[in-house]
């Protein structure tokens, strides 16, 4: 916990993440922002191709990165 609540002044708790969430966070905004890639490798969670879902995310995916690309 960063800063404990306050009553009297109606401040709320802050909580601190940890480094690994940290991180996390920060890869997810670079894929969003278009600084870095989705990873598309076969160990992929989204890569398996079990459902009709995964493979429309997977045309998701690769259109996303065609545009990235133009």
């Amino acid at each position: 916990m960063w800063r404990q609540r306050n009553r009297t002044t109606i401040k709320y708790s802050i909580y601190k993440t940890s480094f690994k969430c940290s991180q996390l966070i920060s890869r997810i905004y670079r894929i969003l922002l278009g600084e870095e890639d989705m990873p598309t490798s076969e160990r992929s969670v989204f890569f398996n191709n079990k459902s009709y879902t995964d493979k429309v995310y997977n045309k998701a995916i690769d259109d996303m990165i065609k545009d990235k690309n133009r």
